[in-house]
């Protein structure tokens, strides 16, 4: 008796099976990495395949059942699921391959926007066997993708608000300029004085609107300093106070140990107003106007125009309002956007604050349903210095008997400008062309102690004027006055050897004590 065996080296296929295996773990891993799944549907059969990242797409645990068509009908978004049906149904019918978004809501009750592609296997008589596809959650990508439509927009919306408000500086700076003038000679109390003055200041209020717009437009720098948020909160409250309805009921929420932050403090009192009167604006029946200041860190936070990470000082102001749709959250921090009635509101409010925010370096986050009230967020980066005294106020304009070259293409302008600093006792010389100006310059260097340009010129903008200045006279002091700028601001004005830059529209008294203090090489 005996026994007969066969032994076979399995070596080759173990190998090859750990092989698969491997490409299998890699690709799976590659799926959840990618968030793209794929999916496989024998149609004569009437079975599904879902790899473990649909699964995870859909909300749920993989492979935790089989699945089929109708649970991926049934996480469908109700705004989707006529439109994916029917196109998956054509493509079975058809045999076509197609590529669709549609959202999905996750057994979390999260809503997600997928990317499905697809495409069906026929036999050689065409009978439909297989659909083989991908799913991909793009709602990241989709994310990103409006976040920089949003920044492109507001963007062009910038661009076109800061012209608007360039000619509308110069329409304003010799109304404003002359009223003055004239108010200066006007007996005290006579009705055409009183007259004067209702001009002056509805041309005043006119010049905080075109701040606003130049602030969103990322125009306007402001006066940065070392600042507390806590005094200026304290200063916003006391005027909440004294403004706000009584059935507003303002609440303070102050962390502890808040470190001063780099800012305009005007311009941080005009986002704690703006924010306060829209929030109270929500609640015409009354409710709870809260202002909290905290010190935050913060990993890829979704802010309005991207993440952020680091520590950050965060001013929120929230109320129990209305809210707002996602739709008007998409748009409130445009320019003349609004959702009040006519003639209730300019609609630069808030955007006034994001441009504000930009400028500063900050960020805007916007928390908001309907019918739960709104808190809006600002992200301010934290900085390590004391903080800054406040300057005293200004003297009146000093005079003086020094040559001045003043130069401006809008005429009536010059004429003001002349006027106002001959009052105050300097010789003038106007030019409204820059191309006469630095001729006449060139022909007797000497002749002025200061020139005052303005920034845009036919012939040569103000940068490209005093540049020329300097070639024949490399010390004579300069100032630039702008309506708008992406350059203004301390340190460019040194980098293009710009002694100051200043904004217009500019009152007399301003011209006066600006002209003064760039002669006498005071700081600003």
């Amino acid at each position: 008796k005996g026994f007969f065996g066969l032994i076979v080296d399995l070596t080759d296929r173990k190998q090859a099976e750990e092989a698969v295996a491997k490409i299998g773990r890699i690709m799976a891993k590659a799926q959840e990495i990618a968030h793209v799944g794929s999916l496989e549907w024998d149609i004569p059969a009437n079975r599904h395949f879902w790899s473990d990242e649909v699964y995870r797409i859909l909300g749920y645990e993989p492979q935790s059942f089989e699945p089929d068509e109708k649970i991926f009908a049934a996480v469908l978004h109700p705004d989707d699921k006529k439109r994916v049906l029917v196109a998956l149904s054509e493509a079975v019918r058809h045999g076509r391959s197609f590529d669709f978004e549609c959202k999905v809501v996750r057994t979390d009750g999260t809503t997600r926007l997928l990317r499905v592609q697809s495409e069906v296997v026929r036999d050689n008589r065409g009978n439909p066997l297989q659909m083989v596809g991908t799913v991909q959650d793009i709602s990241d990508q989709a994310q990103l993708e409006e976040q920089l439509r949003r920044a492109q927009r507001m963007e062009v919306i910038g661009t076109m608000a800061g012209g608007i408000a360039h000619d509308f500086n110069n329409l304003l700076y010799p109304i404003i300029g002359f009223t003055e003038m004239v108010l200066e000679e006007m007996p005290e109390g006579s009705e055409a004085g009183e007259n004067l003055k209702i001009v002056r200041d509805t041309a005043n209020r006119a010049k905080e609107l075109v701040a606003q717009i130049l602030l969103f437009g990322r125009l306007s720098e402001g006066d940065r300093r070392t600042i507390s948020l806590e005094a200026i909160i304290e200063e916003a409250l006391n005027l909440f106070h004294s403004t706000l309805p009584r059935n507003v009921i303002i609440r303070k929420v102050i962390g502890k140990d808040i470190p001063p932050v780099s800012a305009d403090a005007t311009q941080i009192h005009q986002i704690l107003m703006n924010l306060g009167l829209n929030g109270a604006q929500a609640m015409p029946d009354g409710g709870d106007l809260t202002i909290s200041l905290e010190n935050v860190e913060v990993e890829d936070f979704g802010c309005y125009l991207g993440k952020i990470s680091g520590s950050f000082v965060r001013l929120s102001v929230s109320d129990t309002g209305s809210g707002m749709d996602e739709a008007v959250q998409a748009r409130i921090f445009e320019p003349f956007f609004s959702t009040k009635k006519p003639g209730k509101g300019s609609g630069l409010g808030l955007s006034s604050v994001f441009g504000i925010v930009r400028n500063h370096g900050g960020h805007l986050n916007v928390i908001s349903r309907q019918g739960e009230g709104t808190t809006l967020e600002v992200y301010l980066p934290p900085i390590e210095e004391e903080v800054a005294q406040q300057p005293e106020p200004d003297a009146a304009a000093p005079a003086g008997t020094e040559s001045i070259l003043y130069v401006d293409d809008e005429q009536a302008i010059a004429v003001f400008a002349k006027r106002a600093l001959e009052k105050l006792g300097y010789q003038v010389t106007v030019l409204t062309d820059s191309l006469e100006a630095l001729h006449q310059f060139e022909t007797d260097p000497t002749r002025f102690d200061l020139v005052v340009t303005d920034q845009m010129m036919p012939g040569m903008t103000g940068v490209q004027f005093a540049s020329e200045i300097r070639r024949c006279r490399p010390e004579i002091p300069i100032i630039l006055c702008t309506g708008f700028s992406d350059f203004a601001g301390p340190e460019n004005a040194d980098h293009l050897q710009i002694n100051e830059i200043v904004y217009k529209p500019l009152g007399s008294r301003d011209l006066g004590k600006v002209v003064r203090r760039v002669l006498d090489g005071t700081p600003a």
